[in-house]
């Protein structure tokens, strides 16, 4: 069978192409050849390349940025994610997997979040995922688009050139800079590399495909451990061998978001590999290495 990824020379697109290749002939598009705001463009990408099932990843990321910007980040994951189900549907597509954000659910202050926890998005990246999920669900009912919508946590890992709170501890760390601690540090949240993220897309890919009667699915893509912000940097000092915390009054972004996987777990058999400390150490080794060739 033949997958298409929109979005697929990204950071984590790249994974999922690599993870999908072991069973899929795989075609990506980005938006030197596909623009997903402009629904003909969409069309005449999906059109080439005919694939059985589309996983769409192609969106903007960034709570601080989409505050900036909100009507380009409704355009793009909301629109755009219209557009691609407008053109599997014209095209005659009928699976589909979509990359959602854990963050539709706001924080976890009532308890962990599950599939069943309503939204809360608390800034237009959230809400343009949420909307977005809608209308993926809307077309899975109306138009018979068997879909799995993939809503997961931060995803940081070696070589990521988008802002993450364990990059920037260790750029601090490396650099000799303190590592800014926003709060009191005890707020959790949770991690993920790359790698799994991909596996849990080829994971779903295979549910659609070998799985009858499917309508609309949805998974928390997590992990199961929980670390505060507080202890995140502590294992990045550790790793790194320097370092020094710097308290620095609360943010927006100071609130616990914490989840349940057990669905994911259950109906796509999928697990997280990689722990928040290996992928310290990874992020770690591989600032090192960029400094060594410099």
């Amino acid at each position: 069978m033949k997958a298409h990824i929109t979005g697929g020379k990204g950071f984590l697109g790249q994974y999922v192409a690599n993870a999908l290749s072991s069973s899929y002939e795989v075609d990506v598009s980005d938006i030197d050849t596909v623009d997903v705001t402009d629904l003909k463009s969409v069309l005449d990408g999906l059109r080439a390349s005919s694939p059985d099932i589309v996983c769409h990843l192609a969106g903007l990321t960034g709570a601080p940025a989409s505050t900036q910007n909100p009507h380009k980040f409704f355009s793009t994951n909301s629109v755009g994610t219209l557009n691609v189900l407008e053109a599997c549907r014209i095209a005659q597509i009928t699976k589909l997997v979509f990359m959602s954000t854990l963050t539709v659910h706001g924080d976890s202050e009532g308890g962990p979040v599950n599939e069943q926890s309503p939204y809360k998005p608390l800034h237009p990246y959230a809400g343009s995922k949420a909307a977005a999920e809608v209308l993926v669900e809307t077309y899975a009912r109306s138009f018979g688009i068997k879909s799995a919508i993939l809503r997961t946590t931060l995803v940081s890992g070696e070589g990521q050139k988008d802002s993450s709170a364990i990059a920037e501890f260790v750029r601090s760390a490396l650099n000799e800079r303190t590592l800014e601690m926003y709060g009191d540090g005890r707020h959790q949240r949770e991690w993920l590399h790359p790698i799994d993220v991909a596996q849990a897309v080829k994971a779903a890919a295979d549910f659609l495909v070998q799985t009858p009667g499917v309508c609309c699915e949805t998974f928390i893509i997590t992990s199961p451990r929980p670390t505060s912000m507080r202890d995140l940097a502590q294992h990045v000092i550790s790793t790194v061998g320097k370092g020094q915390i710097e308290f620095r009054p609360a943010t927006r972004q100071a609130f616990s978001l914490c989840s349940e996987t057990g669905k994911a777990k259950a109906m796509l058999h999928w697990v997280p590999g990689i722990g928040v400390e290996e992928i310290i150490r990874r992020i770690a080794d591989h600032s090192l290495s960029k400094e060594e060739d410099c």
